[in-house]
């Protein structure tokens, strides 16, 4: 029997578990009382918590937790997101617990708990509180969107899938769940599927030009089946609004030129081409790539152009074959060679 993978595993889990305890133990040095209990109100422990003022709101919401009120829960929880924005995660976890026994039907307990950890970059660690959510409440919408997006993060897209289906089957669909779908669906190497999420996500307005330009290249580098009959016209609004908000992004402008080739429109292809290497003049394959848009259109001058700078500094034998064969005078009519 070959034990080492299980020696492997246990050997990782206790590292884990080191790294875990190390990031959560020691004294609980933040959590303290207010100095002026009686002044303490909720509008002021949480215009300390928007003011980022974290020791000052941590106490706050303490004293709030503590005289048991009807606010008790949600003091426990934003003492705790206090706590660990002071880097106190063993005094935020220590917290949370003490709540959870005081409250136990208060499942946003158990999620703050999984808020902490993961954000403290123990995302395995928070994975089981958010189960434990949806055991008691499974149709709780954003403990779907949480706990998925740990499983994303952990690389088991197959298991957050099924979450992120339920949330939109409950209508709690949004941007960030269709954005995880097309990551699950890109990942099980569904491309028209992921495309399709990609589509919805953007519905809802988008302003990150680098995930627009991810998505489109999704589309450009895969092949005719894979993406099937997705439409090229939407890719193409997407690279523009990226190109909108960052002009600088080269591979935008690659992504644009290539379809626009694809599409018959080779001489707007070749003024994205052209933009993109002018911000990345070290790529020869995209030198190439516009050098042939150039002879397809006759522009055999352009072409040489674009070989004899290339062949300056290029090393690849096949493209520097190609580049010298654009410098060869034209053979002059009649001749068989």
């Amino acid at each position: 029997m070959n034990l080492r993978p299980r020696l492997r595993s246990a050997c990782a889990l206790g590292l884990f578990s080191l790294a875990l305890g190390a990031a959560c133990g020691g004294s609980t040095r933040s959590l303290r009382r207010h100095p002026e209990p009686q002044r303490v109100t909720v509008e002021r422990a949480r215009a300390a918590s928007e003011s980022q003022q974290w020791s000052l709101a941590a106490s706050s919401w303490y004293e709030l937790y503590l005289r048991r009120g009807e606010d008790a829960p949600l003091a426990c929880v934003e003492a705790a997101r206090a706590l660990a924005k002071l880097d106190d995660i063993a005094s935020a976890r220590n917290l949370l617990d003490q709540g959870f026994q005081r409250y136990p039907e208060r499942l946003e307990l158990l999620e703050a708990q999984a808020e902490i950890l993961e954000q403290a970059g123990f995302s395995r660690a928070a994975e089981p509180y958010l189960e434990r959510v949806l055991e008691r409440d499974p149709d709780r919408l954003p403990t779907l969107l949480s706990l998925a997006r740990v499983r994303v993060e952990l690389s088991l897209e197959d298991k957050a899938l099924p979450l992120l289906e339920r949330r939109v089957a409950l209508g709690g669909a949004d941007a960030l769940t269709w954005r995880l779908i097309a990551r699950a669906q890109h990942k099980a190497a569904r491309v028209r599927e992921a495309l399709d999420a990609y589509a919805k996500a953007f519905a809802f307005g988008e302003n990150d030009p680098d995930r627009l330009v991810y998505a489109a290249g999704l589309y450009v580098e895969s092949k005719d089946d894979q993406r099937g009959d997705f439409d090229p016209s939407l890719v193409r609004s997407w690279l523009r609004r990226a190109l909108e908000l960052d002009p600088q992004l080269g591979v935008g402008h690659e992504y644009l030129g290539r379809l626009l080739e694809a599409a018959g429109e080779s001489l707007e292809a070749t003024a994205s081409y052209e933009r993109a290497l002018e911000l990345a003049p070290e790529r020869h394959e995209l030198a190439l790539r516009l050098g042939r848009v150039y002879r397809g259109l006759g522009n055999n001058e352009r072409a040489a152009a674009l070989a004899a700078h290339a062949l300056k500094v290029d090393k690849d034998p096949e493209r520097c074959a190609e580049f010298e064969r654009w410098l060869l005078p034209p053979t002059p009519p009649g001749d068989g060679n």
